[in-house]
């Protein structure tokens, strides 16, 4: 492993100044550069140290495995002012996109769920961060759910918010049932430019920020619930058969966008908070 100099640290300071300063108003802009050989990405150490965390379990894991993905190697870390913080990662260079390279992307995805859990992750990332899903409002978990049954009731409390049918003939929404369901690394957004090929076809896992640790529904609802054409066929890849709930999650995330208290009343137990 490479090591990063103090003086290193402070140019890889100045260029992510510089480089905010001058594109943060940019539609595209990503808070991230290179510098020599690495790759930088910079944000709140409040919410940057999760994805850390998590990227640095996941390469470990991968060390030694001839079937794991590429998972650029965490170089450093650091925080200035206990506030803005640095990830320094490998750079992969000479890569191409995964674009149409499904059945590779699906073998990337199928290792992630079969990665061992921390015995200290329950739902969300490695560390200690919420959970990441779009059925989420603003793609983060409001609570840090103690228990896959806690995130069952704050679904399902979800739904009993759902205006009443005006026909008869509508039928409420089954509640969400995760009892059987696996806990288990998975990538909640499956947006192309997260996967990458290096220079010899092998599929890279670039961005962590979004790995984290549900219930197989929600992992189901990410590959088979969208009109993404590069997601439904790496779903079709995968032998994951589509959740029974859903179509319950679906309405849930409905009331979850729309709710202005995110919480629903619920504590990560999933019981109602005791009234101040």
């Amino acid at each position: 492993m490479s090591s990063i100099t103090p003086s290193d640290r402070q140019a890889i300071v100045s260029l992510c100044e510089k480089h905010h300063d001058t594109y943060h108003r940019k539609s595209d802009f990503r808070q991230c550069i290179t510098y020599k050989s690495y790759f930088i990405k910079y944000d709140s150490h409040k919410s940057l140290r999760f994805q850390y965390e998590t990227q640095k379990y996941i390469y470990n894991m991968t060390l030694n495995d001839p079937h794991a993905p590429r998972v650029p190697e965490v170089i450093d870390y650091f925080v200035v002012d206990g506030r803005m913080a640095y990830l320094v990662m490998e750079f992969i260079d000479a890569t191409s996109p995964a674009d149409d390279a499904y059945e590779k992307v699906a073998a990337a995805v199928q290792w992630l769920s079969e990665v061992q859990v921390p015995p200290d992750v329950v739902i969300g990332s490695v560390g200690g961060g919420p959970a990441s899903h779009k059925l989420f409002k603003d793609h983060e978990a409001p609570l840090l759910f103690s228990s896959k049954h806690a995130l069952e009731a704050y679904m399902n409390r979800a739904l009993e918010w759902l205006p009443r049918p005006l026909s008869p003939d509508i039928h409420k929404p089954a509640p969400i049932n995760f009892t059987t369901d696996k806990l288990f690394f998975t990538q909640s957004d499956m947006d192309k430019s997260n996967f990458m090929l290096d220079k010899n076809g092998k599929v890279c896992m670039i961005d962590f920020e979004a790995v984290v640790v549900l219930p197989e529904s929600l992992a189901c609802y990410t590959l088979h619930a969208t009109w993404d054409p590069f997601v439904r066929k790496v779903g079709e890849c995968l032998d994951w058969t589509q959740s029974p709930n859903r179509k319950s999650m679906g309405r849930a995330g409905e009331i979850l966008h729309m709710s202005s208290d995110r919480t629903l009343g619920l504590d990560k137990d999933g019981h109602f908070r005791a009234s101040s």
